[in-house]
């Protein structure tokens, strides 16, 4: 991708087949979370991005932005508001940045953020899932001199995990 003929971003897609192998181990499910239909809504400020009206989210744990919290980490619900817009990888990779960054949430004050790389790797070759809903942790390890470390794993409504994800951001203060 450039703008005004300077990089502005780079990817990498690397694809594969399924294949007989000797072991598998599957990451744990997630049956410990009540459906998204029994979670209230998550009703965000006027300070997201536009692009958040796009989505409905059910909080399970937030890290509120700004809110100096003693811990990064985020367990939320989400789903495109658009039935038309909840299947397929585009539409999940396009919610993988629906969450606010968790270090927000320990953060007080920020004048923005950006992505500075983000690794995804799909668990599965055709993810679905139940009424659009998909749950998404997102927890950071480490932040420190402008910029956070952030992981991310996604399961689909039935507690099956088809995605993790890892991304750096840089904050500005």
């Amino acid at each position: 991708m450039t703008s005004d003929d300077t990089l502005a971003g780079r990817a990498i897609f690397t694809f594969g087949v399924n294949r007989d192998m000797q072991v598998q181990a599957n990451y744990p499910r997630r049956d410990d979370i009540p459906p998204a239909e029994e979670i209230p809504d998550l009703v965000w400020n006027d300070r997201v991005p536009v692009f958040m009206k796009h989505f409905e989210a059910r909080a399970i744990k937030l890290s509120l932005p700004m809110s100096g919290s003693q811990e990064a980490e985020n367990l939320i619900c989400f789903r495109h508001k658009d039935a038309h817009a909840r299947n397929g990888i585009v539409p999940l990779i396009a919610l993988g940045d629906a969450p606010p960054p968790a270090v927000l949430g320990m953060m007080k004050t920020v004048r923005g953020i950006s992505s500075m790389n983000w690794n995804i790797n799909m668990l599965v070759d055709a993810p679905k899932t139940r009424d659009g809903w998909w749950l998404l942790n997102t927890f950071s390890q480490h932040a420190s001199n402008g910029y956070a470390s952030q992981i991310m794993h996604v399961w689909n409504a039935d507690g099956t995990r088809i995605m993790d994800a890892m991304q750096m951001i840089a904050a500005f203060e």
